[in-house]
């Protein structure tokens, strides 16, 4: 008890201060399950912040939903926001929507491009060639082939 207490004292002092989050260029929006569902609560999702050029954890706030992301973009200074240049987001319809309802404003996310990370990229696009040609198909051009 005692040493959580001591991380009460010394991390609530860094968590509230405003000066830890960095300028950054580009943002990076992921979601993760921080507590499954049980017989006495629903699963608690979360969405962390990430600074893309740097790969220093921004901030994490709980829920995943748009609301979370636009209010969390929201309260930044005016100055951070505006050196904002690229969001990588997950193809998750919250993160988009919460970054799509801050970008009108101007003064919140002026000359955003949003993307979609790397990794889930690859997976859309891979889904995505399963449903025009299954592996079936391919495969049995390729048997065709070989057997000539």
């Amino acid at each position: 008890m005692c040493a959580m207490a001591c991380v009460r004292r010394h991390g609530e002092l860094l968590v509230d201060d405003p000066g830890r989050i960095k300028v950054t260029g580009a943002l990076g929006i992921d979601e993760h399950k921080v507590l499954s569902a049980g017989t006495d609560h629903h699963t608690v999702d979360a969405a962390s912040f990430g600074d893309v050029v740097t790969g220093h954890l921004l901030d994490v706030v709980r829920g995943r939903s748009a609301d979370d992301v636009a209010s969390w973009l929201s309260q930044g200074a005016s100055t951070w926001r505006q050196r904002i240049e690229a969001v990588a987001i997950d193809p998750h319809a919250g993160h988009l929507k919460g970054v799509l309802s801050v970008l009108p404003d101007v003064s919140v996310l002026p000359d955003v491009t949003v993307t979609v990370d790397d990794v889930h990229a690859i997976r859309l696009a891979n889904a995505a060639l399963d449903d025009v040609c299954p592996f079936g198909c391919w495969y049995q051009g390729w048997l065709r082939h070989r057997l000539r």
